[in-house]
């Protein structure tokens, strides 16, 4: 039996545009690491972001849903992982952990602006 080898996670930053961040970090991701990552993270990619606020009135024809905490089918970013990830294992099996993040990080660059206006775009 092969032992098993720890989780590799990627964690992105992205708009519209491009990823303006991404890293691979073997195990988990952790309050100290996210915020190391945020911190890296350019600080033009993260100005211009509003909060949208909306009040319906009672009597319209609108209807509140609400959703589950965590609703990846309205996350863009689930879209840019499964492109990473198809990219990833499109060759044959990486042949230790560093080539595994390699390619992680190679594909990641194969991400390029009209897939990412179509993530945000197409978000069902």
């Amino acid at each position: 039996m092969r032992p098993r080898s720890s989780n590799i996670t990627m964690i992105l930053a992205m708009n519209g545009h491009n990823i303006v961040n991404s890293e691979a970090i073997i195990g988990s991701v952790n309050t100290e690491v996210f915020n190391a990552f945020l911190t890296a993270t350019p600080k033009r990619s993260r100005t211009g972001v509003r909060v949208h606020i909306l009040t319906i009135p009672d009597n319209s024809n609108f209807s509140m849903h609400y959703l589950p905490p965590y609703s990846p089918i309205l996350n863009p970013s689930e879209e840019a992982f499964a492109l990473i990830k198809s990219n990833v294992r499109q060759s044959s099996p990486p042949s230790d952990t560093r080539d595994l993040i390699s390619r992680m990080n190679d594909a990641t660059c194969s991400v390029i602006p009209r897939h990412l206006e179509n993530f945000i775009m197409y978000t069902e």
